[in-house]
């Protein structure tokens, strides 16, 4: 029969093993097209596809220039792309 600090030792040492990715499964960039996201994650757990470090930083760089200029349009510092621009007209309208 184990004490109980032997106990809490095996524990320990089974949680701590667990958490230890192996070898064979390492951290890599994962592009998510869909979502147009990169992310740092374990190589199953990649739901897009697997890109080097220039090619995360490229994404990355881009996404920030245009998160950046959606918030300078929405401040009124730019214009917005005719796309998004809504027509102001003053009606009523009943659904």
């Amino acid at each position: 029969m184990l004490s109980i600090g032997a106990a809490a030792a095996l524990l320990l040492l089974a949680t701590a093993s667990r958490a230890t990715p192996p070898a064979s499964d390492p951290v890599v960039f994962c592009y998510d097209p869909a979502r147009d996201i990169v992310q740092e994650t374990m190589a199953r757990d990649c739901n897009g596809r697997i890109i080097d470090a220039e090619e995360a930083a490229a994404i990355r760089a881009r996404l920030a220039r245009e998160r950046a200029q959606r918030l300078r349009a929405l401040n009124g510092d730019e214009q917005p792309s005719p796309q998004g621009r809504v027509r102001g007209e003053i009606g009523t309208a009943f659904a």
